[in-house]
C-alpha cells in the first residue's frame, strides 16, 4: 500500500474502525491491543504518521470509559472558560456548525433538553465551527439554543483538532466525573443516555 492508498483508502478504513470502537467500552487490555495494532501500522506506513498517531490518540483518550481531554477556549462573548468548570454535572458536548444541515436536525432536541433538564445537574455545551461569529450569534438566538459554546472558528479549529473531530455533528456525553460515557448519539437517544446517567447517580447516592 503506497502513500496515496493509506491516505485515501486506508484513512477511511481506520476512521470506520475507530468510530466503531467509540460505541463500546474497551477494557484496558483491549485498548492496549488496539494501540499495538496502530504501532504496527505506523511501522509499516511512516508516511501516514500524523493520521495514524491521531487515531491512536482517539482510541486511548476519546472512547467510553476514558477521562475527557480538557477544553480551554473562548465563548461567543469572548470570555475564556474550560470544560473542567462543569465537573460534577452530566455534560452533553456538541460539535456543531450552522453550515451543517444534520446539525440543524438536532436543534429541536437540544431545545427540549434545555427545558427538560433545567435546574438539574445536566449541562449542554457546544463547540461551534463556523467562521463568522455574527452568524453563530444570530443562529443561537433565532433557534433558542441558550447554552454556552466555544467558538472554534473553523472545522479545523484547535478544539476540533484536539478531539479528532472529522464529521459533524459529533456528540460526547460525560458523566459527573468527567468520564466519557457515550459518543455520537443523536436525537432522543441523547436524552435516554442522560436519563440513565441521572438514574445511576441517584442509585449511587441511595446506596451510601
Amino acid at each position: 500500500m503506497n502513500a496515496y492508498d493509506i491516505h485515501d483508502k486506508g484513512r477511511n478504513h481506520i476512521r470506520t474502525f475507530t468510530r466503531a470502537l467509540q460505541k463500546t467500552l474497551l477494557t484496558p487490555g483491549q485498548t492496549d491491543r488496539v494501540a499495538g495494532y496502530m504501532d504496527n501500522l505506523l511501522e509499516r506506513h511512516p508516511e501516514a504518521t500524523r493520521m495514524i498517531t491521531r487515531q491512536r490518540f482517539l482510541v486511548e483518550n476519546l472512547t467510553p470509559g476514558k477521562a475527557a481531554p480538557e477544553i480551554v477556549g473562548k465563548d461567543l462573548d469572548g470570555v475564556e472558560f474550560d470544560l473542567a468548570e462543569y465537573r460534577g454535572n452530566i455534560v452533553v458536548l456538541f460539535f456543531t456548525g450552522e453550515w451543517c444541515a444534520p446539525c440543524h436536525a438536532e436543534y429541536p432536541h437540544q431545545r427540549k433538553m434545555l427545558e427538560l433538564y433545567e435546574g438539574r445537574n445536566v449541562v449542554l455545551l457546544g463547540v461551534n465551527s463556523d467562521d463568522e461569529l455574527e452568524r453563530v450569534l444570530e443562529a443561537k438566538e433565532r433557534e433558542g439554543l441558550h447554552y454556552r459554546t466555544w467558538w472554534d472558528e473553523a472545522t479545523r479549529g484547535p478544539i476540533a483538532q484536539s478531539w479528532i473531530v472529522w464529521s459533524w455533528p459529533t456528540t460526547y456525553i460525560l458523566d459527573a466525573n468527567g468520564v466519557i460515557r457515550y459518543v455520537d448519539l443523536r436525537g432522543d437517544a441523547i436524552m435516554k443516555a442522560v436519563d440513565e446517567l441521572l438514574a445511576e447517580g441517584t442509585r449511587l447516592i441511595g446506596g451510601r
